[in-house]
């Protein structure tokens, strides 16, 4: 494209050009041909974008019941966005967890998320199926404003979608796409707001980062990094500063407008209470060394960043770097011990690797290694451990029947139905529905109906503790009608 351009449009120096050595007998060849060329190049880069979001829109889809096939994240956080748009119920009555132990409801964070989900949920369904095709729509559209940004600082396109299909393959990121819990928003957002600011549009960069604040408390990271950004491109610095202190004015009476009790909740929180969870380190902690699964990637992040050490002089750009230690800051205060967060780390890390790639072939590279590492896991889950796990249609619509014959047996009207069940059977009766557990013990005597297992139906490790059963609920309570799944 640049011999096109200064062939027509320099003027002047188009002449001499024509007129030198150089230009004899190329004028009906070379020219045209070269033009082609380049032109199928650049409209090959800009499909491949386009089949790594489908190959990964693709892996999405087959995982998204089998990733984790009895999640109890999808149910619980659907339950708050079910509750209070629907309820209007803004605390979590289906798990009976507070702030800070967890979300809480949405009394304190994630009414926009739920809005969101309440918004497209009530349309589809309320199911786990529906849950991950809104979270892998929204990661997957994050994926490809991700791309924009990555151009936009220079990435060659090939080696933009090579990042993505590698990012987009990663444990973090097929574990937000498959569940229903809020990052999906918070990192929509990330990635919105860097391509905003890539493209010199500072103060609406900066206004959108604070969103993800609202969703979820480790979303602080978004706004952080993306100061981060426009403070290392941007000569004016004190202009920038200026936008982010305005934006986080506004936004925080945004805020307060949103949670008028979440300043109260927040000072007369049990703050004992999300002890249990904190770790050294936070959730990099937990994603690689209680996970050890995930200790090669860290030995080759490691080996990246010795390499990465040794060449720091010829990288002209550390915003990756800085980034990435901006989050591990976080992580570190923080000390909340979920591997989900990793979605806020792992970009900037994968950046930070793709600018010791010089070219297309050593992108490939790493994104063979990447795919190497875990597709296998991903096969031996989807066709060995969970082939035939999980809940279908069918076995939602069979346990509705039941609820149906129990509401009719004891002649309730629908609304009057107060269900006490395992948490993976929320989805057949969303309303006034309380998972079976240790933290909901005082429920059982306020429930009609309980839906029950007589033991847990996954492995050990995956089981959530407390989870209460058959024969737990029966010696706490009566009860009029159960259902049991042998």
């Amino acid at each position: 494209m640049q011999i096109a351009i200064d062939a027509h449009q320099i003027g002047g120096r188009q002449n001499s050009f024509r007129n030198s050595e150089n230009w004899r007998g190329m004028e009906e060849t070379t020219l045209p041909e070269t033009v082609t060329r380049m032109s199928a190049a650049l409209s090959w880069e800009r499909v491949t974008l386009y089949i790594v979001i489908a190959c990964l829109a693709l892996c999405y889809a087959a995982l998204a019941m089998k990733y984790r096939a009895y999640d109890i994240d999808s149910p619980w956080f659907q339950s708050h966005s079910y509750n209070l748009w629907n309820d209007h119920i803004d605390i979590d009555t289906f798990m009976n967890g507070s702030f800070p132990a967890g979300m809480g409801g949405t009394r304190v964070f994630g009414k926009l998320a739920s809005l969101i989900q309440a918004t497209v949920l009530n349309h589809l369904g309320w199911s786990q199926r529906n849950g991950a095709i809104l979270s892998s729509t929204f990661v997957l559209s994050a994926l490809a404003f991700w791309s924009c940004f990555l151009i936009n600082i220079g990435l060659p396109r090939i080696q933009a979608s090579l990042y993505i299909l590698s990012l987009g393959l990663l444990e973090p990121f097929v574990s937000m796409a498959c569940k229903s819990r809020w990052e999906f928003l918070s990192f929509f957002v990330l990635a919105l707001s860097l391509w905003l600011a890539s493209k010199r549009q500072e103060f609406p960069a900066i206004l959108l980062s604070f969103l993800a604040v609202e969703t979820q408390p480790i979303g602080v990271v978004v706004p952080l990094v993306t100061l981060i950004f426009l403070l290392r491109r941007q000569a004016r610095k004190s202009s920038v500063l200026l936008y982010f202190l305005v934006a986080s004015v506004v936004s925080a009476a945004v805020y307060i407008l949103i949670h008028p009790l979440a300043l109260t909740t927040i000072i007369h929180a049990d703050w004992r209470r999300g002890a249990g969870n904190r770790i050294v380190g936070g959730f990099i902690t937990g994603y690689f060394f209680v996970r050890k699964r995930h200790l090669p990637e860290l030995g080759l992040l490691l080996l990246a960043g010795v390499l990465y050490w040794k060449r720091r002089k010829a990288i002209k750009d550390h915003f990756a770097v800085s980034a990435s230690l901006a989050v591990i800051l976080v992580a570190c205060i923080f000390q909340h011990n979920n591997p989900a967060y990793m979605v806020f780390l792992y970009p900037f890390l994968l950046l930070a690797v793709w600018k010791l790639l010089a070219t297309k072939r050593l992108s490939a590279i790493v994104t063979a290694v990447v795919a190497l590492l875990v597709l296998p896991q991903y096969g031996i889950l989807m066709f060995h451990i969970n082939r035939h796990e999980g809940y279908d249609n069918r076995d939602i619509d069979s346990v509705k029947r039941a609820i149906i014959t129990a509401q009719a047996t004891m002649h309730l009207p629908n609304d009057q139905v107060r269900i006490y069940g395992d948490y993976g059977l929320w989805f057949s009766h969303p309303h006034n529905y309380v998972a079976a557990d240790v933290s909901t013990r005082n429920s059982i005597a306020k429930s009609n109906v309980v839906l029950c297992y007589p033991a847990p139906i996954q492995s050990a490790a995956l089981t959530q503790p407390g989870l209460l059963y058959c024969p737990d609920i029966l010696r706490l309570g009566s009860y009029r009608e159960l259902y049991i799944r042998a």
